[in-house]
């Protein structure tokens, strides 16, 4: 189930990528390889396939489940919904990470979230510093893998 479409994002963070998309694509488009580019998860664990696969996720000392809700590859879009979590307040948040090519050789990273209602306090003030976090660490992963095939 996607996200309602009549209910507005809670919170959108937009972000350029200086790297093709198909590259950006290649790290974020997998479900259960959120270990490539996050460098958190220490363990990640997908159960099922598909749309309401879960990947079971393990964050140093916390874990995460989250539920693949929408995948299109043609749109590189990803969407999720956090069902359980170490850190309670996450749980019911829905994300969708999404990428458009902005020119040849760089695209833009879009990370949408709808909070849960009501949503827990200090929630949104939360994911506005995690999403920006997160994609810098996208960045880092794609310039460690061209470093890596320069080698």
């Amino acid at each position: 189930m996607s996200a309602p479409a009549s209910r507005a994002p809670d919170i959108t963070v937009v972000e350029p990528i200086d790297w093709p998309i198909a590259d950006a694509w290649a790290l974020i488009g997998t479900f259960g390889a959120l270990g490539r580019w996050h460098p958190l998860v220490t363990a990640c664990e997908v159960i099922g396939d598909g749309i309401g696969s879960e990947r079971r996720v393990t964050l140093g000392d916390w874990h995460a489940v989250e539920r693949l809700e929408a995948l299109d590859p043609d749109a590189h879009m990803l969407e999720y919904l956090m069902t359980d979590c170490a850190r309670t307040i996450l749980i019911g948040v829905r994300g969708r990470m999404k990428l458009d090519a902005a020119g040849p050789d760089r695209c833009t990273f879009t990370w949408t979230a709808w909070l849960p209602n009501p949503a827990p306090e200090g929630l949104e003030e939360f994911l506005r510093g995690y999403y920006p976090q997160r994609i810098a660490h996208l960045r880092a992963a794609l310039d460690a893998s061209a470093e890596s095939r320069q080698a």
